[in-house]
């Protein structure tokens, strides 16, 4: 006679383990066992898990172990789980020692056909449970009482719309799962079946892979249900409420603040451009009757104009954009101030788009072959020295930019040359700084765009420097790196043969984006009138880093941009801390090189958007230390001009993201400082959101209109040389106007509200 195969000790790992709680199965596991020596085309171990020695279902197992040449492992739910399925069900996890777990029923309700569709499911989509799913097309349940089956279809369809549960069916014990999910999930189930639902949703909500396929369900033929639904629908609903709460919690976190803190940045961009849309008055102001000088605007573009420079400026774009004004409506300014703001909010895009790329190759991957995903769902890396993790507050530090102590740019078109120049750096920031190693394309465009930027503002020649300065110093360390570990297969995202030609043409792709700055300089300086009066050309009119105004004056800037302004012959020094934060982001960010130096800078992701980061906020602070340079003669009052604010204010932001990643390996810190900085500069802004010196711009340029208009109506009877030695409008243009608004009359320039 063949030996009993059932046995009390821990059977081998195979493909799988199927778990069978019984209580008195004895007239159905005799075929249960049959149809799973059948149907199912796997290797596999059966756990039957019994309460009682004397539970009639063990002699017939024995018999079937015997006829049907199976291996049953016999395992007492005696373990300290207690009686009952939810406590057999926990055993027979416990004791599972195959990759994959099947939990079915011994009253033939469930299909053991099926588990062979569930593994091949498993193994090909790399999912870690799958459902045996009664209502998805393919699927039906057959009998069964009316009540349970109308709630559990419910359940799982209603979970499927409400939060787009990946199954049909979250109900059904019937699942496959991966054995190393258990590592993950703390079963906290008491009462019965509602475990199943328990670790499905459970699952979901750690972001592990959940599929389903069609199954069949038929009500038991043989015996009693054990089944208590009044007893056990509040456990039930307890996890399907707690399904949706997870939900409404995950969208939450993705979409309360991922997006939700973008209401703020919303709502100011429109509030303030409706009043910039109300306000904006189509009348030139100060620098902008320049371009009505003779031979200036005209049908044709006339280059020496565009290319002359303006006080110390080479304002090309500017000049473009007032042209292409003149071309499609006459010179309407009104029109030009709203365009402006759009070229603002570019800016604000692109800072976005920055941020955003940080994270852009770290999204959570899915799980190799056999692979759990980890336990928190959270999107996170850890990469050298830093902690990549999403910066969802990061709008908040961006709503400050929106402040109307920035009006006077919004509301002058000849203005948009500081929304110019923080465009092009910041674009050039981002191709040179985000992509390792750097193609030849993005060498050349990063080239131009620096050009760009030194040809909108004077400003933008120190900030292209300084650029240009940390992408050289990058691509060597870079450089060093690759030579370093030559010996070493690291994966640039590159193939092999492209990787290669960039790391050898890396002793040409310096030199040129030096010699395509040295060579912008040479244009730029070549014939620029450093000042275009007598006063200014004294040399004496710029002031160096050695004169104390010329510290009050830069360090007066940056308070500014935290909108500390009682009194600037006090308050001058508060500009320290700015000063300080990104002294010391500097410090952090070399230290931080320094100390990861082993490492190929290229496989240092986050270390590379640092350096973005920190070489975006030091042209800001070198762009601020040029105004010092030319304005700090004025006197530090004269360093709260509104439109200087931003330049300033953009260090806001440009802080916050830099200490992101710096402090990343030092969380508590970090949430401290930040906290601390918004909170600071939250205070700060209280009372500057104001858009009372909008309205008040809007009546100057109306009077500005009003004079024009009294000037016109009245030139018959002026003097004929009035206008020509003073100013007719002093509040609009302080010299002489004949001649600009001569030159108005005959290139059909018409001024209205």
């Amino acid at each position: 006679m063949q030996e009993p195969k059932l046995r009390q000790h821990s059977p081998p790992p195979l493909d799988i383990d199927i778990i069978i709680p019984v209580y008195n199965e004895g007239d159905n596991i005799y075929s249960c066992l049959n149809r799973i020596k059948n149907e199912v085309n796997l290797r596999y171990n059966i756990f039957l898990v019994y309460d009682f020695p004397s539970d009639d279902t063990l002699p017939m197992a024995e018999r079937a172990a015997q006829d049907l040449n199976l291996n049953i492992t016999l395992l007492q739910n005696n373990s300290g789980n207690g009686k009952g399925a939810l406590n057999a069900i926990k055993t027979g996890i416990q004791a599972a020692v195959s990759p994959y777990i099947v939990i079915t029923m011994a009253d033939l309700s469930d299909p053991p056909v099926v588990i062979n569709d569930m593994h091949k499911k498993a193994i090909e989509g790399k999912y870690n449970l799958v459902c045996g799913s009664r209502y998805m097309p393919g699927g039906k349940q057959i009998g069964g009482p009316f009540l349970k089956r109308t709630l559990s279809r419910c359940a799982g369809i209603s979970l499927r719309r409400i939060i787009a549960f990946p199954t049909h069916d979250v109900t059904n014990s019937f699942k496959l799962y991966d054995r190393r999910l258990f590592d993950h999930i703390t079963l906290e189930s008491c009462g019965g079946f509602e475990i199943g639902m328990e670790i499905v949703v459970k699952a979901y909500a750690q972001g592990f892979k959940i599929g389903e396929v069609p199954t069949s369900w038929w009500d038991r033929s043989n015996g009693a249900s054990r089944f208590q639904l009044v007893r056990w629908l509040p456990r039930y609903l307890k996890w399907y409420f707690w399904a949706i709460n997870q939900a409404i919690d995950h969208a939450i976190d993705r979409i309360g603040i991922v997006y939700l803190v973008y209401l703020p940045c919303i709502f100011f961009a429109l509030k303030q451009l409706y009043y910039i849309c109300q306000c904006a008055v189509d009348v030139p102001f100060a620098d902008e009757w320049e371009a009505l000088n003779r031979g200036a605007l005209g049908l044709e573009l006339n280059w020496q104009w565009i290319f002359s420079p303006h006080n110390e400026h080479r304002i090309i774009f500017t000049k473009l954009i007032t042209y292409l004004s003149y071309l499609l409506d006459r010179w309407n300014i009104r029109h030009q101030i709203i365009f402006n703001y759009f070229i603002f909010l570019g800016v604000i895009f692109l800072l976005f788009k920055f941020k955003n790329l940080i994270f852009a190759n770290f999204r959570q991957k899915e799980p190799k072959e056999g692979e759990c995903p980890p336990q928190n769902s959270q999107i996170h890396r850890k990469t050298s020295n830093f902690l990549l993790t999403p910066f969802y507050f990061f709008p908040l530090f961006v709503y400050f930019l929106f402040s109307p102590l920035n009006f006077q740019n919004h509301l002058w078109g000849f203005q948009n040359q500081f929304h110019l120049v923080l465009l092009f750096s910041l674009l050039a920031t981002i191709v040179g700084f985000t992509k390792f190693p750097l193609s030849w394309n993005r060498t050349i465009l990063f080239s131009l765009l620096i050009v760009a930027t030194m040809f909108s503002f004077s400003s933008g020649v120190v900030m292209s420097t300084i650029l240009t300065t940390f992408f050289v110093l990058k691509e060597i360390l870079l450089h060093h790196s690759w030579q370093k570990n030559s010996s070493t297969n690291y994966n640039y995202n590159y193939n092999d043969s492209y990787s290669y030609k960039i790391k050898n043409t890396y002793l040409m792709r310096i030199p040129t984006v030096i010699l395509i700055l040295i060579l912008s300089l040479q244009f730029w300086s070549s014939g620029t009138h450093i000042a275009h009066t007598a006063e200014v050309a004294n040399s004496s009119s710029l002031t160096w880093p050695t004169q104390k105004i010329f510290w009050q004056y830069f360090l007066s800037l940056q308070a500014h941009a935290f909108s500390i302004s009682k009194d600037p012959s006090i308050y001058w020094y508060l500009g320290i801390v700015p000063f300080a934060l990104w002294g010391i982001a500097v410090i952090l960010f070399l230290t931080k090189i320094i100390s990861s130096k082993k490492e190929p800078i290229s496989n240092n992701i986050a270390e590379n958007y640092a350096w973005g980061w920190i070489a975006f906020a030091s042209s800001i602070v070198g762009a601020l230390a040029t105004i010092a340079l030319g304005r700090a003669h004025y006197g530090v009052l004269h360093a709260y001009t509104p439109r200087y604010i931003e330049i300033s204010f953009f260090l806001i932001p440009t802080l916050a993201a830099a200490y992101w990643i710096l402090l990343s390996a030092y969380p508590f810190t970090r949430k401290i400082l930040l906290t601390s900085f918004f909170l600071i500069t939250s205070v700060a802004y209280n009372n500057h959101f104001n858009f009372s010196d909008y309205r008040q711009v809007r009546a100057e340029r109306l009077e500005m209109l009003k004079c024009l208009k009294e000037y016109y109506l009245k030139r018959n009877t002026l003097p004929a040389n009035w206008g020509n030695t003073e100013s007719v409008c002093p509040l609009a243009y302080p010299f002489p106007m004949n001649e600009k608004l001569a030159v108005a009359k005959e290139l059909g320039v018409n001024f209205t509200l």
